[in-house]
């Protein structure tokens, strides 16, 4: 496979990760995560969330898509660099994400970036870290 092959393959990784989040789809996203995975949330330039292993992003991320009635990502581009050819690669998402809880009403509205790095194992794709950085924020 070609790096523009490999190139397409991480960014339709990634806008589907996105769209699995908006449809909660916990199997889904989950399916991307590699074992040992790490997630890290970053807001004002501060880490204030580490999660390591699959298992505590799965647990982490299914509580915080509860909140919600409803979750949207309006992504932008994805900056892809291939480290080798189809083995690894780091990519760099922009979104912005709009969720409302319900109970009480509450709009937020985050720009973002997503900060990936991935493996290829076995033709397939896999997040092994993911950093969400949040730019700003908006609560209403």
């Amino acid at each position: 496979m070609n790096a523009l092959e490999n190139k397409q393959e991480v960014s339709e990784l990634v806008a589907g990760l996105s769209r699995a989040i908006d449809l909660k789809k916990i199997d889904d996203i989950m399916s991307v995560f590699s074992e040992d995975a790490v997630l890290e949330l970053e807001e004002g330039g501060k880490t204030v969330l580490s999660l390591q292993g699959k298992e505590a992003i799965r647990e982490h991320l299914s509580l915080q898509l509860e909140k919600y009635d409803l979750m949207f990502h309006n992504t932008g581009e994805s900056v892809v660099e291939l480290i080798k050819v189809d083995q690894s690669a780091n990519a760099v998402t922009s979104s912005f994400v709009r969720t409302r809880t319900n109970d009480p009403i509450v709009n937020t509205d985050e720009c973002l970036y997503y900060k990936d790095s991935m493996v290829k194992v076995e033709g397939c794709w896999y997040l092994v870290k993911r950093k969400v950085q949040i730019v700003s924020k908006s609560v209403r």
